[in-house]
C-alpha cells in the first residue's frame, strides 16, 4: 500500500513536541449559555483572569492579526465533524506564549466545542505557576492526566526505547494489551521492519517515523497507522524519554489507493485507445499500400495491351499478371469481410464431424502448385485412424489454408514446410513447421492479433494485411481449440500448432479428401444456343458476363434494372435468369418473387441464378430460399458460373422429366 504525505495526519510536530514537555491544558466550551472552562492555572498563566470566561473574552487575549483565523477556526470546528486546530499567541503575564489549539465539535450541531491547549513555544522561561513534567519517569501524573484526555493515541517509551505507557485511546484500541507487549499490537510482516527502524532511531537520538498496521481489539481488524515519536531531553541535552503518537490513516489509504488504481485504469484505457488509432492509422496504410500494388500491375499491364504492339508471349505473360493481381485483390477484400464478420460476431458455424486429416490433405493440395513454383520442398506427416471432430469443415479448411499460406509466404526458396497430424484419446493436433524467416521474440505474444506486424525488415519485405493468422486463430477458439506459435528466433523458422477437441470417433479407414474438382474451362458448352436473361445494373460486369455467356454457346440478352428484365421476360423466350442482387430500386429479391408468380408458366419455370458480391454463408441461404436455384459469388470465375447453368439446368431436365404428363 502506497505511504500517504506526513501532512494528511494532521499531526505537527509543534503538536508532539508539546505533548512531550507536558504544558497541556484542556477546554470546553459551552455554546448554549457562551460559557469557556479553563484549568484556572492555565487560565492564570495564560492572562485571563478568574471567574466566568466567555468566548470574546479569549477572543480579546489573542493578538488582532490573529483573532479572525480564530474566529474562522471556530466555526468550522462547529460546522465538521473532524478537529480542527489553530494557532494563536495568548500574551498575558510574563512572556508571550505560542499555542497549538486543538477543538472538535461535542454532540449536535453548534451545541459547544471541547479540545487541548498545547504550548509549543515561550519567549522566556515558564513561570513558576506552569506545570512541570517529572524527569524521572516517562509518565508522570500531569502527563497522564492531559494525554488521557485527549482523542489522540499516545504513548511512551523510555530512553532505551522500552514502550512504557499507552493512554487511555489508545488502550482502548488494543485492548488487554499492556504497553510492554507492545509487539503483539502490530501485523507480524510489520513488526521486524518497524523493530528494526525503531531501534535505530532509538540508538541515534533521532525522531521516528513510521508506517504499520495495528490490531483494533474491538471489532478485530487490522487497520493501517502513522507512526511518529520524538526524543524529549533534560537541560544538559539527554534524553530522558521518547513520545510517540499513532494515526489511524486506514480509510484515508484505500481511498489513494483506490484513485491510484482508478488512474491506473484510466492511463491503461488511455493507451489502449492510443494504440488502437495507432495501428488503424498503420493498417489504413497497409490497406492502401496492398490493395495499389497489385492494382499497379493491372493497370499497367491493360494500359500495355490496349496500346498494342505486344508479341504473344508478352500478351501472355501480361494476362497471368492481370489474373494473379486480380486474384491477389479479391483474397485482400475476402480476408478484410471475414475480419469484419468476427468482429460483429455474425460468423455461423454449420458444424458436423469432420475428418481433420481430409481437411489437411484438402489445404496441402490447394497450396502446392505454389510452393512448387517457389521452389520448396512440402512434407505431410499424417498418423492413422486419427479422431473426428466436431465443427465446420469449410472454416477449418480455411485455418489451415490461412497457416499453410503463411508458411509458404515467409520462406524462402529452396527451404521446407512440414504438416504434421498426431492425436491422442482427447485431442487431435496439426502442427505447420516452416524454415522460413522465424518470429522476433518480443513479436511472439502478438502474432494473432489483427492488424499487427512484424517491424523486422525481413516481414516487412513481405507485405499482407496482417489478417490471415487473426482469422485462423478466431476460427479455431471458436471451435473450442487451441493456435499457438514458437520460433527459436529470427532467420530460424516457426512452428504453428492447433489442438481440437475429438469426439472420440475414429474416421474411417482409407477415407479420401472429399474435394470437388474444378470444373475446366476446356469442358464442352453447356449452353447449347439457349436464351439467357443478364440483370446487371453495372455496364462492365453486365458486357463481361455476356461475353462469358456467348463464348460458351449462350444468347446472352442484358438488361440494368428489374423493370427492364421483367418487360424482356414477358416479350422474349428466355431459358435462364441471371440476376444481380443489389441492384438499384427493386433488388433481386423483389425480381425472384415477381418471376415464381410470372403468369406464363415457361417464365414462372426458368432457371434462376443470383450472381452477387454477398457472399456469406447466411446470404447464399437466404438467396436459396427466396427461390433462386443458385448462387454464384462476385467476383465471377467463368468455370464456375457455367457449372452452375449446367447443374440447374440438368435438374431442371429432370424434374421435367418425372413429372406427369399434362
Amino acid at each position: 500500500m502506497p505511504d500517504l504525505p506526513l501532512s494528511a495526519h494532521r499531526v505537527s510536530p509543534d503538536a508532539l513536541r508539546a505533548i512531550a514537555d507536558g504544558e497541556f491544558g484542556a477546554w470546553h466550551w459551552d455554546a448554549d449559555a457562551d460559557l469557556l472552562q479553563l484549568e484556572p492555572r492555565w487560565a492564570h498563566a495564560f492572562g485571563l483572569g478568574a471567574g466566568r470566561l466567555q468566548r470574546r473574552t479569549w477572543f480579546a487575549a489573542v493578538t488582532p492579526a490573529e483573532c479572525e483565523e480564530m474566529r474562522r477556526a471556530w466555526q468550522r470546528a462547529l460546522r465538521g465533524d473532524r478537529p480542527v486546530e489553530w494557532r494563536v499567541t495568548l500574551a498575558g503575564h510574563g512572556p508571550p506564549r505560542h499555542v497549538l489549539v486543538r477543538a472538535r465539535r461535542t454532540g449536535g450541531p453548534a451545541r459547544g466545542l471541547e479540545g487541548v491547549l498545547l504550548v509549543v513555544t515561550a519567549g522566556a522561561a515558564a513561570t513558576d505557576d506552569t506545570p512541570r513534567p517529572d524527569a524521572s519517569h516517562p509518565v508522570d501524573a500531569a502527563f497522564r492526566a492531559v494525554v488521557d484526555a485527549v482523542p489522540a493515541l499516545v504513548w511512551a517509551a523510555h530512553p532505551d526505547g522500552r514502550v512504557a505507557y499507552f493512554n487511555a485511546a489508545l488502550q482502548q484500541v488494543v485492548g488487554t494489551l499492556g504497553p510492554e507487549e507492545w509487539e503483539r499490537a502490530l501485523h507480524p510482516q510489520d513488526l521486524q521492519r518497524i523493530r528494526v527502524r525503531w531501534l535505530g532511531a532509538v540508538r541515534r537520538e533521532a525522531p521516528y517515523e513510521a508506517r504499520c498496521r495495528v490490531h483494533r481489539a474491538a471489532d478485530d481488524t487490522w487497520r493501517w497507522h502513522a507512526l511518529r515519536a520524538v526524543p524529549v531531553r533534560d537541560p544538559e541535552g539527554h534524553v530522558e524519554r521518547w513520545v510517540g503518537i499513532l494515526v489511524d490513516d486506514h480509510d484515508q489509504r484505500r481511498l489513494m489507493e483506490a484513485n491510484q488504481h482508478l488512474l491506473a485504469s484510466e492511463q491503461r484505457a488511455r493507451q489502449a485507445a492510443e494504440d488502437a488509432a495507432r495501428m488503424k492509422d498503420e493498417f489504413l496504410a497497409t490497406l492502401a499500400h496492398e490493395l495499389r500494388t497489385p492494382l499497379n500491375a493491372i493497370t499497367g499491364w491493360t494500359g500495355l495491351l490496349k496500346r498494342g504492339g505486344l508479341s504473344e508471349a508478352d500478351q501472355a505473360r501480361a494476362l497471368d499478371v492481370i489474373e494473379r493481381n486480380a486474384q491477389a485483390q479479391r483474397q485482400l477484400i475476402d480476408q478484410l469481410l471475414d475480419v469484419s464478420r468476427v468482429i460483429a460476431g455474425h460468423v455461423r458455424l454449420d458444424q458436423e464431424s469432420v475428418a481433420l486429416d481430409d481437411v489437411l490433405l484438402q489445404a496441402l493440395q490447394a497450396v502446392r502448385p505454389l510452393a512448387d513454383a517457389r521452389g520448396l520442398r512440402l512434407d505431410v506427416q499424417i498418423a492413422d485412424r486419427a479422431p473426428l471432430v466436431w465443427g465446420d469443415s469449410t472454416r477449418l479448411r480455411q485455418a489451415c489454408d490461412q497457416l499453410l499460406a503463411n508458411a509458404v509466404k515467409f520462406t524462402p526458396a529452396g527451404g521446407a514446410i512440414t504438416a504434421r497430424l498426431h492425436h491422442d484419446a482427447h485431442r487431435v493436433t496439426i502442427e505447420v513447421t516452416d524454415t522460413g524467416i522465424g518470429i522476433p521474440a518480443d513479436f511472439l505474444p502478438f502474432v494473432f492479433d489483427r492488424f499487427r506486424q512484424s517491424e523486422s525488415p525481413a516481414a516487412r519485405r513481405y507485405g499482407g494485411l496482417g489478417l490471415g493468422l487473426a482469422i485462423a486463430r478466431q476460427v479455431v477458439e471458436m471451435h473450442g481449440g487451441e493456435i499457438a506459435v514458437t520460433s527459436p528466433g529470427e532467420g530460424l523458422g516457426a512452428t504453428f500448432t492447433v489442438s481440437l477437441p475429438a469426439t472420440g470417433v475414429a474416421a474411417a479407414e482409407g477415407a479420401t479428401p472429399a474435394e470437388s474438382p474444378a470444373p475446366q474451362d476446356g469442358a464442352p458448352s453447356p449452353l447449347r444456343g439457349q436464351s439467357i436473361l443478364v440483370i446487371e445494373d453495372d455496364a462492365d460486369s453486365r458486357e463481361m458476363l455476356s461475353v462469358v455467356l456467348e463464348n460458351a454457346g449462350g444468347v446472352p440478352v442484358g438488361a440494368a434494372t428489374v423493370a427492364d428484365g421483367l418487360r424482356l421476360l414477358g416479350d422474349l423466350q428466355i431459358d435462364i435468369v441471371l440476376s444481380d442482387i443489389g441492384l438499384p430500386g427493386r433488388d433481386g429479391f423483389d425480381l425472384i418473387r415477381a418471376l415464381r408468380s410470372f403468369p406464363h408458366p415457361r417464365v414462372r419455370r426458368a432457371p434462376a441464378i443470383a450472381v452477387t458480391a454477398f457472399t456469406r454463408a447466411e446470404d447464399r441461404a437466404r438467396v436459396l430460399d427466396a427461390g433462386f436455384d443458385a448462387h454464384v459469388g462476385k467476383p465471377v470465375e467463368p468455370a464456375r458460373l457455367l457449372a452452375a447453368i449446367a447443374e440447374v439446368t440438368r435438374r431442371r431436365e429432370d424434374a421435367a422429366g418425372a413429372a406427369p404428363p399434362a
